[in-house]
This record gives structure tokens, sequence and C-alpha cells, in this order.
């Protein structure tokens, strides 16, 4: 439910109230287990708690071929600090 915080003000409030959790946990699950071909997705952790996320796909701009660029980054508000990576958070990529 962050994610409602997060966009409140930029999304309207009927569009964010519309979106399913299960459907979008559903899609990022089979997101995670199979990124499109040049994404890259990097999870953070603590324990076996996932607390964060970045995840990037490649630019399409015909003067950066073979660059990337963030399609999403992500960490809960309780382990948002500026500067640092969140403490104690094991990282994983694929």
């Amino acid at each position: 439910m962050t994610w409602r915080r997060a966009y409140a003000g930029l999304l309207s409030p009927a569009l964010l109230a519309g979106l399913d959790v299960a459907r979008e946990s559903a899609e990022w699950g089979a997101y995670a287990r199979r990124p499109p071909n040049g994404h890259r997705l990097i999870v953070a952790c603590i324990g076996d708690e996932v607390i964060g996320f970045g995840r990037s796909e490649p630019c399409l701009d015909d003067d950066a071929r073979g660059a990337g660029e963030v399609g999403g980054l992500y960490v809960r508000p309780a382990d948002q600090r500026p500067g640092r990576r969140p403490r104690d958070a094991d990282m994983a990529g694929r």
C-alpha cells in the first residue's frame, strides 16, 4: 500500500484506489522470476524480508544504444535514508 502514499497527489485517487494488490503482486512475481531481455532487477532484503528494489531497462533513445535507464526504484519508507543503502540490507540481482 506504500505506493498509494507515494503517488498520492500525482495520480488520481480513483486510479490509486482501483489498483489491485493481488494482481500487481502476481505481475511483479512473474517479472522477478523472468525479467525481459535487457532488464535488470536488484532486490534489497533484510533477512527474508524484501525492503526495496531497483530495476533498469534498455534505453530506446537513438543516441544511447546499449545504455540502460532506471525503470523503477523503491525502498519502503521505514528504510529510506539519504546517501546510503538501507542498514543491514543484502542485495541480490538478476
